[in-house]
């Protein structure tokens, strides 16, 4: 699909900065691509948030990245969304795994994103 051929069109040895942080990104995270493919909305409460959970479902360690992108219609209302912590990460494979150092912490192989409605005059994260 579209995410496979933007990884395929991709270097994944060079690296940008991604906005609001000091952290490294692969060029490959940081290229959006246009495709057909129409992307679901996610809903935002005025005075809540939203929640969505992305999940490995590849049988390798993958590495992942999230930030907000408006679309063409919504430039203006970006500061209004705030993107919780984490915004990388890496998933372990698709079933989780094991950690053999703690027993009580298994490695997941998905993680929960919060978007919500940032507060009059709140900045991103930085």
């Amino acid at each position: 699909g579209a995410f496979a051929d933007s990884l395929a069109a991709s270097d994944s040895l060079s690296a940008g900065v991604q906005a609001g942080s000091s952290e490294l990104w692969p060029t490959w995270a940081t290229e959006v691509k246009r495709s057909d493919d129409t992307v679901p909305l996610l809903p935002v409460p005025r005075s809540g948030h939203a929640r969505v959970r992305v999940t490995n479902i590849y049988r390798t360690w993958e590495p992942w990245f999230a930030s907000i992108i408006p679309s063409d219609e919504a430039k203006g209302v970006l500061s209004a969304f705030v993107l919780d912590e984490p915004h990388s990460g890496t998933l372990a494979p698709r079933g989780g795994a094991n950690n053999v150092c703690d027993v009580s912490k298994p490695y997941e192989d998905s993680v929960d994103l919060v978007v919500r409605a940032s507060a009059v005059g709140e900045a991103p994260p930085s």
